[in-house]
């Protein structure tokens, strides 16, 4: 059963984000939708999945992400300026 044009979503905006790191060069281009974490939270991650020993290091870094990803998905977003 084909949709009627109204009833159709419209598609996203394609969002294109370039990321530099600190000698200029571009580490990543975003096309939109791409999680971004903070470099506090990004350092805690690494750390974390540096000392995966036991089942609960696992089950605590799942917690750890949960309480990030519900910060993010709470928060105000931020957007640079062109």
């Amino acid at each position: 059963m084909a949709l009627k044009p109204s009833n159709r979503k419209k598609a996203a905006p394609v969002i294109m984000a370039q990321v530099n790191g600190k000698t200029g060069k571009t580490e990543k281009i975003m096309r939109g939708g791409e999680r971004i974490y903070s470099q506090v939270h990004t350092k805690s991650i690494i750390s974390k999945v540096l000392d995966l020993d036991t089942r609960n290091d696992y089950i605590n870094l799942g917690k750890f992400m949960a309480e990030v990803i519900q910060k993010q998905d709470t928060q105000k977003p931020q957007f640079t300026e062109e």
